[in-house]
């Protein structure tokens, strides 16, 4: 296997997932609207407009994670596509471990539990 093309993999592949799922520093969409509206003190007509802000680039970046993906998946070999597969179901269950929901796929929370 190419080292160089699975390198690339894992570099594409990695950081796409952590920064569009809600296992990130602020727990995702919701987390992080919360950590604004604390840190800010945003007004009642600022929260909403920040939410649905916040919305619109987790559905952007998972679509643009989703093309890389795909993209990603035509330029290797079958094997290689294999183990690109496992490397996901191994973030998958590490996200699993820590309690979130695994990456791009899972759906923005709105609310942070309080």
């Amino acid at each position: 296997m190419n080292k160089k093309t699975l390198a690339l993999a894992i570099i594409l592949a990695l950081p796409l997932t952590a920064m569009a799922g809600p296992g990130g520093k602020h727990g995702g969409p919701g987390g992080l609207l919360e950590k604004l509206n604390k840190d800010l003190n945003l007004s009642a007509e600022q929260k909403p407009k920040v939410e649905s802000l916040l919305k619109e680039q987790h559905k952007k970046m998972k679509a643009l994670h989703d093309e890389t993906h795909e993209k990603l998946k035509q330029l290797l070999t079958p094997e290689q596509a294999t183990k690109l597969e496992q490397i996901k179901q191994e973030q998958k269950q590490h996200w699993e471990k820590r309690g979130a929901k695994p990456g791009p796929d899972a759906e923005p929370e709105t609310e942070a539990p309080n």
